[in-house]
């Protein structure tokens, strides 16, 4: 049996300026993506401001530690293979919404909703990549704490 050791890829992303600092904090420990293509546990995503557009400023690099697939819709976050079993407690929405660096879930939709508008005629719903990441290494001299 041939078994060949992936070294680790480095994936680059861009983020938001207000999550910035939530993600050195430790406050922000995941990402929600349409795709994660490529992406595998134990690569490296580097995390950019204005990241593909002139001066993107680096922000930091972390583990990626475990990626699932995710179904938001507007009552809830379920795994789409459970979809049938959507767990609708307030604190089990507003858990993942403030792991992915927002104040509530009702703030993690609207945020979804401007930037992932409904398809015509369709209800919205937004299926992706639940990215959790740690083990962050902060590598510019703009962010290093004094």
């Amino acid at each position: 049996m041939n078994t060949k050791l992936r070294k680790p890829h480095r994936h680059c992303r861009g983020i938001m300026p207000q999550f910035a600092d939530k993600i050195l904090s430790g406050e922000k420990t995941t990402t929600i993506r349409p795709d994660a293509k490529n992406m595998r546990e134990g690569d490296l995503i580097s995390f950019w401001v204005g990241w593909r557009k002139k001066d993107p400023i680096y922000i930091c690099t972390a583990e990626i530690i475990s990626i699932s697939r995710i179904c938001i819709i507007e009552k809830a976050i379920c795994e789409p293979e459970f979809i049938s079993t959507i767990r609708n407690e307030a604190w089990h929405n507003n858990q993942y919404a403030v792991k992915d660096g927002f104040a509530s879930f009702e703030d993690m939709i609207s945020f979804f909703k401007a930037n992932y508008p409904p398809k015509k005629n369709e209800l919205w719903k937004f299926n992706g990549k639940l990215i959790t990441f740690g083990n962050i290494r902060v590598e510019s001299e703009r962010y290093l704490k004094k």
